[in-house]
């Protein structure tokens, strides 16, 4: 069950990847001011007027919320919205007087994850050197071929 859903988000990660191909050059795409990083990534700038940072820190939000809404609907038009998440960091620098955040569009993955792929890794990797160091797999494998052998030689 599991191997089937990690086929899927791998399947959805290369739907992302062709749905951003066919679309990064549309005038839609770029009105958005949208743009692609290396992994399928899409992630855009909201800049804040004077007028929205000079009020309270809690009015920031909903302005990035309320600039999101159209590149939401966009990317739903696109069918991402079940497959990508929004990540929204701050990335003012009130010395230079910039007021902005970045918001990246990341590809979704439950069941793919980084402790997954380690976990599978560190035991394949455990096989192999208890198989160089011990030959436990190569002797198992010469048994159960030698009982064979004399089971046929039994039967038939």
């Amino acid at each position: 069950m599991r191997i089937r859903e990690i086929i899927r988000e791998i399947g959805n990660y290369y739907y992302i990847k062709g749905v951003i191909r066919k679309n990064r050059d549309t005038p839609e795409w770029k009105k958005h001011n949208l743009s692609v990083g290396y992994f399928g990534i899409i992630y855009t700038v909201i800049n804040l007027p004077p007028e929205v940072f000079e009020a309270e820190e809690q009015y920031y939000s909903v302005y990035v919320m309320e600039k999101m809404m159209p590149i939401n609907n966009y990317l739903a038009g696109l069918n991402l919205q079940e497959v990508i998440t929004p990540r929204v960091e701050n990335i003012s620098n009130k010395e230079t007087g910039v007021y902005a955040f970045g918001v990246k569009y990341i590809p979704l993955f439950r069941e793919l994850t980084l402790r997954y792929v380690l976990t599978r890794i560190g035991t394949i990797g455990l096989l192999v050197w208890v198989q160089m160091r011990f030959g436990v797999f190569s002797t198992a494998i010469g048994y159960a071929w030698e009982y064979t052998k004399k089971f046929f030689e039994w039967a038939f």
